[in-house]
């Protein structure tokens, strides 16, 4: 079916089943595509059609050729595939292209698996030794030692329990941030801390808890705080920003990704990740980013919920362009830790793993009282979720919330979801 390359438009994904708009004006304009295959991804089976009439960015007919031709009033410009094959835009319903996603692609990379990126690709690299090495290895070709180098990737199943004198001996006075693969927790060498001027008292007692000051290794909460203070000159430098959004475009061209939801945005500074998502998405003009605020920044900068909401509230008429759009009323929570950090929260305890903690990135009575409050202003509400007692801790909130204040297709979503049974499965279905 894919034998020929494949053309990739930009168009809100609107079939009219074959059925022909009419509209009279001298104004009007469409265009028509033909002369491959074309496929509405209708149905359970392939599903194509002969023709599709494209007009102000909406599909306005698909079916057969003859159906269309001068059934529309104003000019038709015509576009012959030429045996190319057109289909609908794929969508990604949870990604970070910036905070995640553009950070990857604008350092560099040592995991356990293979990584093919515009770019470049990156050999998977397993074992302790052979993960230092290619640290040692990507930090003796950085020509300005004074730069903050990052290196995405690291997870101790493959690599190893890392120690900040570990780390110190390969990157030496680079300073150097190790990230895990999560991207829910760093390690910093010791002459990152000194660059950004790191001490314990940088972090909340309560945010010291997940933190290790003898190997300067922070995750959930104190990463997050670390990401949106101290290291905030690092996670907003826009050239940087700038180059992973170039390369996240081309990622998403590359895979006919036209449409993308990032929920919790920003996850570090609100005006360096828009800025770089204004460039990228008007440069690339192919493909519209959904943008849903949430707990990191909320958390970061300390906003009171009433304070917040208006904010939210806010963004779509201050910044919403053709192609970056701020959904209104929802908002994005937070409930155990990451699954590639083995942070999740387990009703039963890890089998033979006795370093693995489960973790709260909020803890339970807070995380009830910010969700009973966007439930009560009748936000849609994303949560993340990782692990069986995190479900069903969220569970709980959610129907105790439909008791105490009913709401009809309120649409709760919990994100990624790594372990759950099947009890627990079908009662959420029903």
């Amino acid at each position: 079916m894919f034998k020929n390359a494949m053309v990739l438009i930009f168009i809100t994904f609107l079939f009219s089943c074959g059925n022909i708009v009419h509209a009279r004006s001298d104004t009007l304009q469409q265009t028509i595509y033909f002369g491959g295959d074309i496929i509405t991804m209708e149905g359970d089976k392939p599903t194509y059609v002969e023709a599709v009439i494209e007009r102000d960015g909406k599909i306005i007919y698909a079916g057969k050729k003859s159906g269309a031709v001068n059934n529309f009033a104003g000019k038709t410009i015509e576009v012959d595939l030429q045996g190319k094959t057109m289909m609908p835009g794929f969508i990604e319903p949870h990604a970070h292209p910036v905070s995640i996603g553009g950070f990857i692609l604008a350092n560099d990379i040592v995991a356990p698996h293979e990584w093919r990126m515009p770019h470049k690709t990156y050999p998977g690299v397993s074992g302790k030794e052979n993960y230092l090495r290619a640290v040692k290895d990507i930090i003796n070709s950085k020509k300005d030692r004074t730069k903050t180098v990052m290196i995405w990737g690291y997870h101790k199943s493959w690599h190893g329990e890392l120690t900040l004198k570990d780390i110190d001996k390969v990157t030496g006075d680079v300073p150097t941030i190790i990230w895990q693969r999560s991207t829910h927790e760093i390690y910093l060498n010791s002459a990152c801390v000194k660059k950004y001027g790191i001490k314990k008292g940088d972090l909340a007692e309560e945010d010291n808890e997940q933190a290790d000051w003898d190997n300067y290794h922070f995750w959930e909460r104190a990463y997050q705080m670390m990401k949106g203070t101290k290291l905030s000159p690092f996670f907003g430098d826009k050239e940087m920003l700038k180059l992973g959004m170039e390369r996240i475009s081309q990622l998403m061209l590359q895979n006919g990704i036209t449409a993308m939801t990032e929920p919790s945005f920003p996850n570090s500074t609100f005006e360096d990740e828009y800025a770089v998502l204004l460039d990228g998405t008007e440069k690339a003009k192919a493909y519209t980013i959904y943008l849903i605020a949430g707990f990191p920044e909320q958390f970061v900068k300390k906003i009171g919920n009433e304070a917040y909401a208006d904010h939210i509230a806010s963004l779509p008429g201050k910044y919403n362009t053709e192609y970056i759009k701020f959904l209104p009323n929802q908002y994005k929570t937070f409930g155990d830790g990451a699954i590639y950090s083995l942070a999740l929260q387990l009703r039963e305890p890890f089998f033979h793993c006795a370093g693995c903690k489960s973790e709260w990135i909020i803890p339970l009575k807070p995380a009830k009282e910010i969700f009973d409050y966007w439930w009560d202003k009748n936000y849609k509400i994303h949560i993340h979720i990782t692990g069986d007692l995190a479900f069903e801790e969220y569970l709980n909130f959610t129907e105790a919330a439909l008791k105490r204040n009913p709401r009809k297709n309120h649409r709760t979503t919990f994100h990624h979801i790594g372990l759950f049974d099947a009890a627990r499965h079908r009662g959420w279905l029903t």
